[in-house]
């Protein structure tokens, strides 16, 4: 049996969603691979260096590949692209993500090594506001073979973990201000 852990967050700040350095970006490649009607030839711009900064860049109309200093890169672009998140995906790709890393400690603690975990996050965009009011997440995990005190116990340090140190979750709980900057890199 599962036995779903889950709680609230809501997205207090409509501002959420633009990144602090997106004035970067580097050659453009197709996400598809070689180039086709979408693919540009963009200017080469210096990447980053402060490894706080992830950047995306332009590959063809409305795509995008996200890039961090560490080499990762993940491919944006609206729901009618397959292949792609959406912006909004990631976003929520990034809570859950946090919340996994957040309390793959404790839950391995009590479960061993080996358990399986899938966590989802819910959340229906309200078109008119453009925004995200509130997201669902569960954890899913099999705690059967834990005593119910256990299972309780194990439940409350989860909750607490991620309340005091998933970074997304806090932010987007507490609401975030954010900074637009155009640059012109000449």
């Amino acid at each position: 049996m599962l036995y779903p852990l889950s709680y609230r967050r809501s997205a207090a700040d409509p501002r959420l969603g633009h990144r602090p350095g997106a004035e970067n970006s580097s050659r453009a490649e197709s996400s598809r691979g070689s180039c086709d009607d979408l693919c540009m030839s963009i200017p080469t711009l210096p990447a980053p260096s402060d490894p706080a900064v992830i950047w995306i860049e332009r590959t063809g109309t409305s795509t995008f590949r996200g890039r961090n200093s560490r080499g990762a890169t993940v491919e944006i672009a609206p729901i009618t692209h397959d292949g792609a998140f959406t912006a909004g995906e990631l976003l929520k790709v990034a809570l859950a993500g946090c919340a996994g890393l957040t309390t793959d400690s404790p839950l391995a603690r009590r479960l061993g090594d080996e358990f399986p975990l899938t966590i989802t996050v819910a959340g229906i965009k309200d078109q008119e506001a453009d925004r995200y009011p509130a997201l669902t997440e569960e954890l899913i995990v099999d705690l059967s073979g834990l005593e119910p005190e256990e299972r309780e116990r194990l439940i409350t340090v989860v909750n607490r973990a991620i309340d005091a140190h998933c970074t997304v979750g806090r932010t987007l709980a507490a609401g975030v201000s954010v900074e637009l900057r155009v640059v012109d890199p000449k």
